[in-house]
Order: structure tokens, then sequence, then C-alpha cells
């Protein structure tokens, strides 16, 4: 099986280069996967953290011990795989430093093309780098924790103006212009039970809401824990009932019957654009409506959803093509 950047994480312990975390509560380890365990017992060594959905499942079945959010401190070591985000990394490693005991080691991966390089110059800037490894297409560098936990420093998360948001999450620093565009279509349109899918920080419900008709029902689906739990600050209300589903729509069932769906579907997991991820979210809104419920959506425009939306719907329209966008509206 090809290797990837899991392996060069766990390549020092391997190699005896560093040693494995002993003792309670042992190591931590965040923006946690499986690792493969070439006979070492990682699923009893790590207390794992993993806020996408998907993921977490994915850990739990192999019998890692894991949480979608974690606040513990005092561990002998941490592990740290690295994501397209810059800035949740360089978070990470700085929640890293403050979980994990003075002098404990810290050990980051990462791909070649995802910012390790940087990543590495960044920790540099406040303590020695103990040493590294390249495979996989993948750099691994480890560090002990320096005596002063948090020294490690960047510069704080400022949310956008009237909404929770964090690094990480879908369009932290300004709201999507796509979702921008989608909020133009919701006036006096909304109506019944409805859900958003691929909720993020919530912007688009919040729109929902205040220029929606009568709501009786609103869901929000998020697969990163993160993001549904500022939608949890960023959308309220005393006259709709809401709900908020930590829900993996690629893999995981719809039970409610919705009479609207709203959606900016994700088009990547990474880069390049993957479009069977919004064909999937197109498929899933189809069973989850009534007969007669509508979707509306938006995407960019050049995305292949058209046949997806032929085959789950009795028919579909565009009604607007503005800034590289779509927005759809198609009926059950």
């Amino acid at each position: 099986m090809k290797g990837d950047a899991r392996d060069t994480l766990t390549l020092p312990f391997e190699k005896g280069l560093l040693d494995l975390p002993a003792g309670t509560p042992g190591g931590l380890f965040l923006n946690a996967r499986p690792l493969n365990t070439h006979n070492l017992n990682w699923q009893n060594l790590l207390t794992c953290e993993q806020g996408q959905r998907a993921d977490f499942v994915a850990l739990g079945s192999a019998n890692f011990k894991v949480y979608p959010s974690l606040k513990d401190a005092g561990f002998e070591c941490a592990l740290v795989l690295c994501g397209k985000h810059k800035r949740l990394n360089e978070m990470n490693l700085v929640r890293a430093s403050a979980a994990t005991r003075e002098g404990g080691m810290i050990v980051v991966a990462g791909d070649k093309t995802a910012g390790i390089a940087p990543l590495r110059k960044f920790v540099s800037k406040f303590c020695e780098i103990e040493g590294s490894l390249s495979k996989h297409h993948a750099v691994v560098f480890w560090f002990r924790n320096p005596e002063k936990t948090g020294v490690l420093g960047i510069e704080p998360h400022q949310s956008l103006e009237g909404f929770e948001t964090a690094p990480g999450m879908f369009s932290p620093d300004n709201i999507d212009a796509g979702s921008k565009l989608l909020a133009t279509f919701l006036e006096k349109r909304i109506g019944g039970n409805v859900a958003d899918f691929g909720a993020g920080w919530g912007y688009l419900s919040r729109e929902i809401l205040e220029k929606g008709r009568t709501l009786h029902h609103l869901d929000l689906y998020e697969s990163d824990w993160a993001s549904l739990e500022a939608a949890k600050l960023n959308v309220t209300s005393e006259t709709t009932r809401l709900g908020f589903h930590w829900h993996d729509l690629l893999s995981e069932p719809v039970t409610r019957s919705y009479d609207w769906i709203i959606m900016n579907p994700p088009f990547h997991s990474d880069r390049p654009a993957e479009p069977a991820i919004g064909q999937t979210f197109i498929k899933v809104a189809s069973r989850a409506l009534r007969k007669g419920g509508r979707l509306l959506m938006v995407a960019n425009r050049n995305l292949p959803y058209e046949n997806a939306l032929t085959t789950g719907f009795s028919s579909h329209q565009r009604l607007s093509e503005d800034q590289g966008f779509k927005v759809i509206q198609a009926i059950r």
C-alpha cells in the first residue's frame, strides 16, 4: 500500500530515533487519522483529536481513543499531522506545546506540497529542531517542548465581524462570494422544514432565519466539529426549532424529510476540484426532500452537476450566473 504523511510521522519511532510515549496520559495526536501499526500498538499509546466526522469515525472503527475536541494537558509527547491550512497547522503546534509536558517531544509531519517547510521554519524561530526525515513525499521533524509551555506564538485569529470563526473553517475571514450570492435568493422563498447542508459556521442558516418565510424547523448539517460549534453561537432563534448535526453527508444517511434544502456544497477535500463531492450532496438532498420539495444551491459555474440534478429531481433551472457562480433551484 502506498504510504503517506502518516507513515512519515511514525518513521522516527519505527527507526528507534524517538521513544514511544509511555505512562498516562501518554501521547496526544492532533488532526489524527488512523495509523498503520507496524507492530507498534498506537491505539494504546495515543489520545486522538479529530473534528472531521469521517476521520473521527474511522479512528473509532480502528479502536483509537478519539475525541472531537480536547483540552487536556500533561501529555508525554504530541504528534501533529499537518493539513492544507497554514494557520490551523500553526495553531495545532501552539496547542501541542501547551498540552505537552516541558521537555516532551513534539513530532510534526506533512506533505511536501502542504507547507511543511515553512512550518518547520516557523518552529525554528522558537526552539531547536532536533531531527528530521523525508519519505512518502512528506517530511517529519521533531523538537523538545520549550521549558515554558506555550512559548510558540502566533497572532490571534480575528473572527469575522458579527460571527464566531476560526482558521481551518471554510472562509473564516470573509463571507464566501457564492454563499453571499445564494443569500440574495432567500427572501420570502424558504419555509417549512429546512436543512442547510454543509452549513459551516452558519452564515446561510442565519440568512435563512432572517429572510425566510415561516420556518418550523431548521437543521444544520456539518462535518467539521469546530465549524458546527461556532454555528451554535452564530445561529439562534426564539421562534424556529434548530438542530445541529455533526454529520458526514458523503457517508452517513439523513433520516429526516425536508421541504427545502439549501447548500453551497464543498467541491474539494484537498486540491484539485472533486465534482463527485457536490454530486453526492445532490443525491443525498434528493433523498431527503419530500415529493415536491425544493433544493436551492450555489456552485462554481463550471462544475458538472446537471446530470445529478436531472437524475434526482423532476426539474431544475438556473436562477442566476454571476461572478463565476451559478444558482440552481430544483424540484423533487
